[in-house]
């Protein structure tokens, strides 16, 4: 899974942080998705909601944002990003 955020110490608690326009991001193929949320929720113990990480699956085919409590915001298939980008 690639990992994006617009904080640089987001996507390091994962690994080597690469930057791309303003954002970063990190492959995290040894994580399952329950091992982001935990870590998510140890990086904001007084999380507010926010969402703070992007989460984009392809082998799974989905992509998702998490909130700084580790909990999901928006969680979409990938087939129906797949359906807007050929309308």
């Amino acid at each position: 899974m690639n990992l994006i955020a617009d904080e640089k110490r987001v996507v390091e608690a994962f690994g080597e942080a690469e930057e791309r326009n303003g954002v970063y991001g990190t492959w995290a193929r040894e994580l399952s998705i329950r091992d982001v949320q935990k870590r998510v929720r140890e990086l904001f113990p007084r999380g507010t909601g926010e969402v703070v990480l992007t989460v984009l699956c392809p082998e799974e085919g989905y992509v998702a944002f998490l909130r700084d409590t580790g909990e999901w915001a928006r969680y979409t298939p990938l087939r129906h990003l797949a359906w807007l980008a050929e309308g």
